[in-house]
């Protein structure tokens, strides 16, 4: 069951309906690829932070199991 109607349903609609139901379908998957999209940078700011905080830990962890 993709976007709520089953595949027997599907096929027993007109063509005018299943081509409603498959755009419908296509404008979510676009707006839900434009939402990833913006979300990119905030994504890359949290990798590189969770990169830089765990570079310190492991840097200072290094210096005092070292000692």
């Amino acid at each position: 069951m993709a976007n709520g109607i089953e595949k027997a349903t599907f096929e027993k609609m007109d063509v005018d309906s299943k081509l409603g139901v498959l755009f419908d379908y296509a404008q979510q998957n676009f707006q839900a690829i434009e939402e990833l999209k913006q979300q990119k940078s905030f994504h890359k700011f949290c990798s590189t932070a969770g990169g830089v905080i765990g570079g310190i830990i492991a840097a200072l962890g290094i210096k005092w199991i070292g000692n």
